[in-house]
């Protein structure tokens, strides 16, 4: 369903704001159970845009985001269009690798395009008769005691909107979460890390095969910053650089540039060429890393955050999407088992949820220390082969970290 000609609905039974990826999925998990859904995004349609690519960002799903997609029936398509990775491969100063399992019991992540991964979810959502797409809609202000939503519309100009329940799942910077801070009383934290992100790419061989093994998440840990690769369908990888942000501020020229790939990463020059990267490092935007917290995640029995709204962590162990994903179907079974009770379902999922997502958030960070640091020490070594020999003998009572997180 593209936009309509006029507004559906001046009063609207299930509104989302924030048509991104948790946005389309919840949509879905609503819809499914017979709701009314609007969904406003603030962008255009990014079909409809001649360069849909955008930032070449590709997104690892474990099994906590693929369960959640099995319940809205689209487990078998995404991982038809995602790449396996069985684990890290580590890459050393002087070009040596060697691979690491992401678990003793085989845990598999799976990289896909968001390009990709949007078009599924946009396609599965327009299914439904009851969801009704609303394209650059940008929320300019809300009361949400009185579920009022007044939206700036390129073709209709200021409308309000009277909503049942809003859904936030307008990312990082929610202006659903600004909102419920001005009414609430909702505990906030932000933070931002030392390091930017900067994004590259490995084109593929002459031949058109993948330069290096594809099923694998790569990884050059240099302490004080790290790059890493994941692989793509066109037999690339995307590879994002993370350096401090002071480090980063101090390349300039090309030299500079250079310089730093000869000293941290020598064997990187030759699969992107010198060309290419300095050209990436110096034009492509380097990126804020950003952690949220907040507490409730719920306003009332009307308002409820998803995603990067309600939490956001910095990428080290991949579970941003992921967890965003799995905010769906825990709300979800939590509606279902109180017969649809939104105060005390709402309730019931802060309560519960928060607890995880902070821990993921606090997880995360740690794993930035310890991709960067220690994936490459003998003490880190040694506590794997550990874990993995104690979860062979006892697999009912000890999980390794990495399992019980992805």
């Amino acid at each position: 369903q593209a936009e309509t000609s006029k507004m559906a609905c001046q009063n609207n039974e299930i509104v989302v704001v924030g048509g991104g990826l948790v946005g389309c999925l919840a949509a879905i998990f609503w819809a499914k159970r017979g709701y009314q859904v609007d969904l406003y995004e603030m962008r255009e349609d990014f079909r409809l845009l001649e360069n849909t690519r955008g930032k070449s960002i590709n997104l690892a799903l474990s099994s906590r985001g693929i369960l959640s997609l099995k319940h809205a029936g689209l487990d078998d398509e995404v991982t038809n269009y995602g790449i396996p990775m069985y684990g890290r491969m580590i890459h050393s100063v002087n070009g040596e690798c060697s691979s690491q399992a992401y678990s003793p019991n085989g845990e598999v992540s799976t990289t896909i395009a968001l390009t990709i991964l949007f078009l599924i979810l946009i396609l599965a959502a327009e299914k439904y008769k009851n969801i009704h797409f609303h394209f650059r809609h940008k929320l300019k202000s809300a009361v949400l005691s009185r579920r009022e939503l007044k939206f700036d519309s390129v073709k209709h100009g200021e409308i309000m909107i009277n909503a049942k329940t809003i859904l936030g799942c307008d990312g990082a910077y929610s202006r659903v979460r600004q909102s419920m801070m001005r009414e609430a009383r909702l505990n906030y934290l932000q933070s931002y890390i030392g390091h930017v992100y900067v994004e590259l790419i490995i084109p593929p061989r002459k031949d058109g095969e993948f330069a290096i093994e594809p099923n694998y998440l790569h990884i050059w840990p240099r302490e004080t910053l790290m790059l890493i690769a994941l692989p793509n369908l066109d037999k690339s990888f995307t590879c994002t650089l993370f350096i401090p942000l002071a480090m980063k501020e101090e390349l300039i020229t090309e030299k500079h540039v250079l310089d730093l790939f000869a000293t941290y990463f020598p064997d990187v020059i030759d699969l992107i060429g010198s060309h290419s990267i300095c050209h990436d490092v110096l034009n492509n935007p380097a990126d804020e890393l950003v952690y949220i917290k907040c507490d409730p995640h719920h306003y009332a029995d009307h308002t409820i955050l998803l995603g990067d709204a309600a939490h956001a962590f910095v990428p080290f162990y991949g579970q941003g999407l992921n967890c965003g994903f799995e905010d769906c179907l825990v709300l979800d079974r939590i509606l279902v088992a109180n017969g649809f009770d939104l105060e005390k379902s709402f309730q019931q999922y802060s309560e519960t949820r928060i607890r995880d997502t902070d821990s993921i958030c606090d997880l995360s960070l740690y794993n930035y220390h310890e991709m960067r640091s220690h994936v490459n020490s003998k003490v880190y070594l040694l506590r794997r082969a550990i874990d993995n020999v104690i979860f062979r003998l006892l697999p009912n009572t000890y999980i390794p970290l990495y399992t019980m997180v992805c």
